[in-house]
């Protein structure tokens, strides 16, 4: 009996755990996002352009507000499966949340930059001079999403026990 109730209570705690890293990681891409671009914008920016300092804030505020929402709408419409898909095959491990981080990372690359072409008013750019501000892109959002994973399963994963 004392063995299950210690089992019991194990599996009470990560499911805290989890729970409590899906209420944290999705916060981390807007705020990395917006401190890589506020960063980015001090250090790259023409002062003498009158719209530079607009811009440089305005644009970090529109990340960290419309950025969070859709970084919580990931989490919970593709995360979240792929968290539960992974712990279902007792494959919940770091390489594993790596990977599939960087592979929904790429494809939500992919997607912002076929969108971004979709809407962009014709006559339509060559792709390759897409090619560019894509790869930019590319960076901002892996970098933040492979950081989101990695706070993700600081949060998630099992403590070491003290009888290691």
């Amino acid at each position: 009996m004392d063995g299950n109730a210690e089992a019991d209570r194990a599996q009470r705690a990560g499911g805290r755990r989890l729970l409590l890293a899906f209420l944290i990681a999705p916060l981390v891409p807007p705020v990395v996002a917006a401190v890589l671009v506020f960063a980015g914008g001090m250090l790259f920016s023409d002062p003498k352009d009158t719209g530079t300092p607009v811009g440089i804030v305005l644009l970090p505020v529109l990340l960290l507000t419309v950025g969070g929402v859709i970084s919580y709408l990931v989490a919970g419409l593709v995360w979240w499966p792929v968290v539960w898909l992974l712990r279902e095959r007792g494959a919940f491990h770091w390489r594993a949340l790596q990977f599939a981080g960087f592979l929904m990372a790429c494809g939500l690359t992919a997607l912002l930059s076929l969108v971004i072409y979709a809407i962009t008013a014709p006559p339509r750019p060559p792709v390759r001079q897409l090619l560019v501000p894509s790869l930019w892109e590319a960076g901002l959002i892996i970098t933040c999403t492979m950081v989101a994973v990695q706070v993700f399963w600081w949060i998630a994963r099992e403590p070491p026990s003290a009888h290691e």
